[in-house]
C-alpha cells in the first residue's frame, strides 16, 4: 500500500538531507494529495506535496465534453505514474520561474521507493485568493495578476490549471502562482488563449464579471484577449474551472457578453461538431453489438467464442 503517513515522509525527508523540527498534515483527502508543512532546524519553512497515485488527468466526462464543443481542445499533459506527475510540476515550476514568474522555489522532487512520490517547495505565507473578500481584492494586485500570466505567455508556458485556489496573496499583497500540474513548455496560442479564459473566470468568481473584464482590458493587449473569448463557454472549460461559479453559472455568460462587446464581436455560437467519421464509426460499433451480444448470452457461447 502507498503510505503516505507522517512517520514516511520525515523518513524522506531525513534521508534527502533536511532536518525537519516540525512536520503536520494540512490537507488532503483519500484519492488526492496529502499536504504537509514542515518546519526545518534552521528555520526554513516547507511545503510537502505527497501524490499517493497518478490521479490529475481529463476524466472521461471531460473528454465527451470535448466531444460535443464548438473548438478544439488541446489534451492535457500524459502523466503516466506519481513520481511523473512530481516530476512534471517542479520542472515547468523551475522554468516558470527561471522566466521571472513568482511561484515558490522547488526544494526537491523524489519518490520514497515504494511508496509515493514527494514534491517539496518552500512556504509562501499568504492567503489564497478565492479566502479574500473582494473589497480586500484592489486593482492594483488584479493587474500584478494578469502581469504573471502575461510572463507565461512570454515564456510560452500553458498553466491550464489558473483557478483562485492556486494563486496565493503574500503579506506583500504579491500574487504567487502554485500548481503546474497540468501545465505545458513551448504551448501553442490556443493553450496561451485558454489561460486567459481561465484566469477571467477564476476572478469573476472573486471580484465579479466588471472588474474581470476591466482589469484584463487595462493590463494585456486586446489581440492578445480576443482569442480567450472562444473559450468562454462550458464545453471547452474543464470542471475545476467551472465549479468556482458553482451557483452563479449565469456568470460565465455575462462574462462571455462582456468581453464580446469590448472587443466588438460575437459572443461563440455551439456548433456541435458532427463530422462523417463519428457517424460511421457510432453506425460500426453499434452493428459489431447488435451482432455480437447474442453470440456472448450465456458463458458457453462465451467460452466458445
Amino acid at each position: 500500500r502507498r503510505a503516505a503517513s507522517t512517520r514516511v515522509v520525515d523518513r524522506a525527508l531525513r534521508a534527502s538531507g533536511f532536518e525537519p523540527a516540525q512536520l503536520a498534515p494540512v490537507a488532503g483527502g483519500p484519492f488526492g494529495p496529502r499536504i504537509f508543512e514542515a518546519t526545518t532546524c534552521s528555520g526554513k519553512s516547507l511545503v510537502v506535496e505527497v501524490v499517493r497515485r497518478g490521479r490529475r488527468r481529463a476524466g472521461w466526462t471531460y473528454r465527451a465534453r470535448r466531444l460535443l464543443a464548438s473548438l478544439e481542445v488541446e489534451d492535457e499533459p500524459r502523466l503516466s505514474s506519481p513520481s511523473h506527475e512530481v516530476e512534471h510540476e517542479a520542472y515547468l515550476a523551475l522554468l516558470a520561474e527561471r522566466s521571472g514568474v513568482r511561484t515558490p522555489p522547488v526544494v526537491m522532487a523524489t519518490e520514497l521507493g515504494h511508496g509515493p512520490a514527494l514534491l517539496v517547495r518552500e512556504k509562501v505565507p499568504g492567503r489564497r485568493l478565492h479566502q479574500l473578500a473582494p473589497d480586500d481584492v484592489d486593482d492594483a494586485l488584479l493587474d500584478e495578476i494578469w502581469g504573471q500570466v502575461e510572463m507565461l505567455g512570454n515564456a510560452r508556458i500553458a498553466h491550464h490549471e489558473l483557478t483562485a485556489d492556486n494563486v496565493v496573496v503574500d503579506d506583500k499583497h504579491d500574487p504567487w502562482i502554485l500548481g503546474f500540474t497540468f501545465a505545458r513548455a513551448g504551448a501553442s496560442d490556443t493553450r496561451l488563449a485558454q489561460d486567459i479564459a481561465e484566469m477571467l473566470i477564476s476572478l469573476t468568481s472573486v471580484v465579479g464579471v466588471q472588474r474581470a473584464a476591466d482589469s484584463v482590458f487595462r493590463t494585456l493587449d486586446p489581440e492578445r484577449v480576443r482569442p480567450a473569448l472562444t473559450y468562454l463557454q462550458p464545453l471547452a472549460l474543464p470542471a475545476r474551472i467551472r465549479e468556482q461559479l458553482e451557483g452563479q453559472r449565469w456568470l460565465l455568460a455575462d462574462l462571455s457578453t462582456e468581453v464580446a462587446h469590448r472587443l466588438h464581436e460575437q459572443r461563440p455560437p455551439f456548433r456541435p461538431r458532427i463530422r462523417a467519421t463519428t457517424i460511421l464509426t457510432l453506425v460500426v460499433g453499434g452493428g459489431a453489438v447488435y451482432l455480437l451480444l447474442p453470440q456472448i448470452g450465456t458463458i458457453p457461447r462465451l467460452l466458445t467464442a
